[in-house]
């Protein structure tokens, strides 16, 4: 596979650092007017799309490589509006070549497609790579709630959707008569509707979905029409995603709608957004092209099974001691063979974005080796799924339980000792990225655990900041700080 042009130096260093996620975290951050849930969310996006890159992994048996998505919180804090950066921003390479499209009602059309006269439209589901639902609430109540999931449910685990319509019966009759107008176009359309996956049995009037689409839901509290927690508990619909929360404490309400709902101003250079859209196709169009006849083989020898064992052993038992509440309604959901599954695709999309810092030999001419690093690919998904699924998925299904008692903050400290590290030597003065991960090393901290959960935590804080750019920090001391006055960080 040869990349049609050669990559600008600035998408090329993105890739060979190895920090094109890190770096579109941070644009996202600045395209949002500093708001932390729109980060969060564009980062579980672009694991989604660096999913849909690998799309399938050998376990001994075919396994998905990608994933489903779902953001929860109280509705009018920017859901949507993080989707559109997503789709309008240039981020990401969404629509070309990666395809997405947003569903604003769930419906039987939109899992099996539409079956006309003469005509077959096929769905989203084999036509899109990502959808997104607007507001997945609505379907979660009323009276086909529990039908509409279960169908759901089954196309989102294995990826196919069975039915039988009187519909495709009828269309038998054009295809069995030679002189019908119609039936030249419709022979096509069941030809075309097959390779992209829709798969129609005239004779038995059935239709077949086989879809490899990520869905990525959206919704605003589930209230108290959700009956009984059911379908969303009881028919296993909650553990098919990976869950991002943010129900805003009064606090965070003032702080959110003042300094995010005032829009301050935004200075982002263009060439920036092109820089990372750029990396994001460069590296898709790789692992595309690497896993175009193959899934990417996970490694099954003895050394790597007690790897991949010790890291998931590590991260249940670190769950159930920082979350002393965690009960048999939440380890239904946590503590699963599901859930197992879920963090070896988190870690292979990690490393899916480490693929050019770890295999510079094939230098953007021909697809390499994927490479997995399960101590860096595993500290990464540990952190992440005890900072944001663990904590998120118990809030959601507290909500649904409606149970006051249950739905409390959940605060987490990670890594007191990081943040102690990174403080002491941003007392000396400013400090690279990078210079701090060495502090870090040093003192037995990986990279991972620094980048994801020490400094953001540091920065939510406001206790240091990053005025000069995304790479540099130092402390917040807007006062004495030399870039206060082009700073859009300093005090008001």
């Amino acid at each position: 596979m040869i990349v049609d042009r050669k990559p600008s130096p600035t998408a090329r260093k993105l890739l060979l650092d190895g920090e094109l996620l890190e770096v579109t975290e941070t644009l996202a951050l600045k395209l949002a007017h500093g708001y932390d849930f729109a980060k969060r969310m564009i980062q579980e996006i672009s694991l989604i799309i660096a999913g849909q890159s690998i799309k399938f992994l050998d376990i001994g048996l075919p396994d998905r490589g990608f994933s489903h998505a779902a953001f929860y919180g109280a509705h009018g804090y920017g859901r949507d509006f993080t989707w559109r950066i997503a789709e309008t921003s240039g981020i990401f390479p969404i629509n070309d070549p990666i395809r997405a499209k947003r569903l604003d009602n769930i419906t039987e059309a939109a899992l099996i497609g539409t079956v006309e006269e003469y005509h077959i439209l096929p769905p989203p589901t084999v036509t899109e790579d990502i959808l997104f639902v607007g507001e997945y609430a609505t379907l979660a109540k009323g009276q086909n709630a529990e039908g509409m999931a279960a169908n759901l449910c089954s196309m989102l685990e294995t990826g196919e959707y069975h039915r039988r319509l009187a519909k495709v019966v009828k269309l038998r009759e054009i295809l069995d008569d030679p002189n019908d107008r119609r039936r030249k176009r419709l022979v096509g359309d069941i030809e075309e509707c097959k390779h992209m996956g829709m798969h129609i049995d005239v004779n038995r009037g059935a239709i077949r979905v086989d879809t490899t689409t990520s869905w990525i839901i959206s919704s605003a509290r589930f209230g108290s029409e959700v009956v009984q927690g059911r379908p969303l508990l009881s028919m296993g619909d909650v553990d098919r995603y990976r869950w991002r929360s943010f129900s805003p404490t009064r606090e965070e309400r003032l702080k959110v709608t003042s300094e995010v709902g005032s829009l301050p101003p935004v200075d982002i250079n263009a060439t920036e957004i092109s820089a990372v859209n750029e990396a994001w196709r460069i590296l898709h169009t790789t692992l595309k092209e690497m896993t175009a006849t193959r899934s990417i083989k996970v490694p099954r020898d003895d050394m790597s099974y007690q790897l991949r064992k010790r890291i998931w052993d590590d991260t249940q038992k670190e769950m159930l001691e920082l979350y002393p509440d965690m009960k048999d309604i939440y380890e239904d959901q946590l503590v699963t063979l599901r859930a197992t599954a879920e963090f070896r695709r988190l870690m292979y999309q990690h490393a899916a974005l480490k693929q050019f810092a770890r295999n510079q030999g094939h230098d953007f001419a021909e697809p390499g080796k994927f490479v997995i690093d399960y101590e860096e690919d595993g500290e990464f998904a540990k952190q992440l799924w005890l900072t944001e699924y663990v904590p998120s998925l118990m809030e959601v299904v507290d909500d649904i339980l409606h149970s006051s008692l249950l739905r409390r903050s959940r605060t987490v400290t990670f890594s007191e000792k990081g943040s102690e590290v990174v403080l002491k030597r941003l007392e000396e003065g400013s400090a690279a990225h990078d210079e701090l991960v060495e502090v870090a090393a040093d003192a037995g901290i990986k990279k991972s655990l620094l980048s994801n959960v020490v400094l953001p935590t540091l920065l939510k804080k406001d206790l240091i900041c990053k005025p000069t750019g995304y790479k540099v920090y130092q402390l917040r001391d807007c006062k004495i700080c030399k870039m206060r006055d082009v700073c859009r960080y300093r005090d008001m």
